[in-house]
């Protein structure tokens, strides 16, 4: 079996999954790197006719992310920027801006590896471009969930700007909700805000605001910032909706010593594998904001075996409504009392989980497994 990766070869998920392949002793993975990609489309004509093909995440490389930016076309209604300025963009470490056209470039270079592979039909996708293209629309991906009956905090509204927040707040009647970028990833620009009946405004967040000058910009950083300032929120706000965001139900998260926390759960060929709960002193509990993994097996001891159970229905269902999706990453959201788990989103590239383990295999070699059985 031949596995072939489109991702960056010098991220430690390149790594992880080449050590992989090379342990269940099969042909080297063939790697194509984003960089290259991008460089000469035409690359893909080298693709094998046969085997399977994993899609993996463009991030944490700038160059990549300048020229996916550089894909897309205009769109006034987002913050936008042209090709050649995109390209010419100096790094600018966490700053959060141009998701929207990021999405709409990625979009692009995913319809050109589909085009691509239909002439090679004996070459299988992991996770369809559909799938992914769906997993990095957060909005429609919530819709999906909803449609199709799964438990998920409800979508309120797309946030054009400050005012309309409030708008919504009020036809709604709710007075805490999380604002998310509609296309962000490992908890970039997501807001808890919370309004009191006095009117007071809080927003909890890893979003920095800086003011340079005339410029004001933001920031992913690893400290959860709390602003009570209403010109601060409302700046925050704003510059984010340029960006694409929605609001949703807010649904307190239970805790246990050392914080609140939720599930990252990975499933694999539609079953609940690698499991890891993230735990936070804030309500934001992503890992890549320095929160750290609470103990999973206190937890299920905690729990009833129809608790459990619950959650393991519900990932399963899930990941059968993404039936095209082979690996999913879901982020499950359990309430005080343990009871009624809910899908708060699901993602493409939801697998890094080092050192968790299920049957003695990681995520990667465990996909591996997978994909040979589903071969036969």
């Amino acid at each position: 079996m031949q596995l072939v990766l489109i991702g960056n070869p010098e991220n430690r998920r390149s790594q992880f999954l080449k050590e992989a392949v090379n342990h269940k002793l099969l042909p080297p993975l063939l790697i194509i790197s984003y960089e290259s990609l991008l460089e000469n489309p035409e690359i893909l004509h080298t693709l094998p006719d046969s085997g399977w093909l994993k899609i993996d995440s463009p991030g944490e490389n700038f160059k990549v992310y300048k020229q996916i930016l550089a894909l897309a076309p205009d769109e006034s209604r987002y913050n936008h920027i042209p090709a050649h300025e995109a390209l010419q963009l100096p790094y600018d470490e966490g700053r959060i801006y141009y998701s929207h056209q990021w999405y709409a470039g990625f979009k692009i270079l995913l319809h050109k590896i589909e085009l691509a592979l239909k002439n090679k039909p004996g070459l299988r996708l992991v996770n369809s471009i559909d799938s992914i293209e769906l997993f990095f629309d957060k909005i429609a991906s919530k819709h999906m969930l909803s449609k199709n009956a799964i438990a998920t905090p409800a979508f309120l509204d797309e946030i054009l700007h400050y005012d309309h927040l409030h708008q919504v707040l009020e036809q709604k009647k709710h007075q805490q909700v999380f604002i998310k970028l509609a296309h962000g990833s490992s908890g970039a620009g997501v807001l808890a805000y919370r309004k009191n009946k006095k009117g007071q405004e809080m927003l909890t967040t890893s979003v920095e605001l800086v003011n340079e000058g005339d410029s004001v910009k933001l920031y992913n950083s690893l400290k959860i910032r709390r602003y009570t300032d209403y010109k601060e929120i409302r700046t925050i706000i704003n510059i984010l909706a340029k960006e694409r965001i929605y609001a949703e139900q807010w649904i307190p998260k239970a805790s246990q010593s050392g914080g609140f926390f939720d599930l990252r759960c990975v499933t694999i060929g539609g079953e609940p594998t690698h499991m890891v709960m993230r735990q936070s002193r804030s309500p934001i509990t992503n890992l890549h904001l320095g929160n750290a993994r609470g103990d999973l097996s206190y937890l299920k001891q905690s729990m009833s075996d129809e608790q459990w159970k619950n959650i393991m229905t519900l990932a399963r269902k899930t990941a059968h409504t993404f039936n095209d999706a082979r690996l999913i990453g879901l982020d499950i959201l359990l309430p005080p009392k343990l009871d009624k788990p809910m899908i708060i989103e699901a993602n493409a590239f939801g697998d890094l989980l080092p050192r968790i383990l299920h049957g003695n295999e990681n995520t990667y070699e465990a996909t591996v497994s997978y994909l040979l059985q589903e071969k036969k």
